[in-house]
């Protein structure tokens, strides 16, 4: 008998679909529908639907009710610490890598390779002090950039999921610079057309992409280290 393991952001994103839940962002529409795509696959070509009770409890049986077509497991019943824990550790290992200006690690340069997003990292100063932040290249008003706006939102859509979840944000990455060097703190940028070339780390927006990455990436290492189990 076949087995699918359905997540609780999937769930809820289909509910925005159906108009059961506000839609705070019209732009991580596109990323709900393929979750609802997911569900009705599942649904079609697998025996049993099941799903953690892990949900904010004043909503847990309402999502049950919803849901009548899915089995729903008490996380006390399985070793989900340590689940979460070999998930985490795989997951450290899927750490993006910045190279030169540019995602160079091999799980994360080929997903956006897939997706023909063509982001570049480049040092920007404010205030007489260089920050990395994030670009997307493309040709203004054209199909490809308004699919960056569409993909960049659905990514950072899962920092939502990371609040509702109570996680950490990760923002951790490694930096290297065009030499293959890392960068560390204190860093100068050579021959920098302005000021001493001092750095003042990664900026916010940057910051936020690398957390919904990491989180992104505990999410498929938990679902795989659950098959395995």
């Amino acid at each position: 008998m076949s087995m699918i393991l359905i997540d609780n952001a999937s769930l809820t994103s289909a509910q925005r679909i159906l108009g059961e839940v506000a839609v705070p962002d019209k732009s991580t529409v596109d990323g709900d529908l393929v979750a609802l795509e997911n569900l009705i696959s599942a649904i079609l070509f697998y025996n049993e639907l099941i799903a953690l009770d892990d949900y904010k409890p004043e909503h847990s049986q309402a999502r049950k009710d919803q849901f009548s077509f899915i089995r729903f497991l008490d996380p006390r019943d399985w070793d989900f610490a340590s689940l979460k824990e070999e998930a985490r550790s795989e997951s450290a290992e899927m750490q993006p890598r910045i190279e030169d200006g540019e995602f160079s690690d091999d799980a994360f340069s080929e997903f956006f390779d897939l997706l023909r997003m063509n982001i570049v990292c480049t040092w920007d100063i404010s205030s007489s002090i260089y920050y990395l932040n994030m670009k997307m290249l493309g040709q203004p008003d054209s199909a490809d950039f308004a699919k960056y706006g569409e993909l960049a939102s659905s990514i950072f859509g899962e920092l939502t999921d990371l609040k509702r979840s109570g996680a950490e944000r990760d923002s951790s990455v490694s930096l290297l610079d065009s030499d293959g060097k890392p960068i560390g703190s204190p860093y100068l940028i050579r021959d920098a057309k302005w000021g001493k070339g001092e750095t003042g780390g990664i900026a916010p927006a940057l910051q936020s992409f690398l957390a919904a990455l990491n989180w992104s990436s505990t999410g498929l290492s938990s679902s795989r280290k659950w098959r395995l189990h």
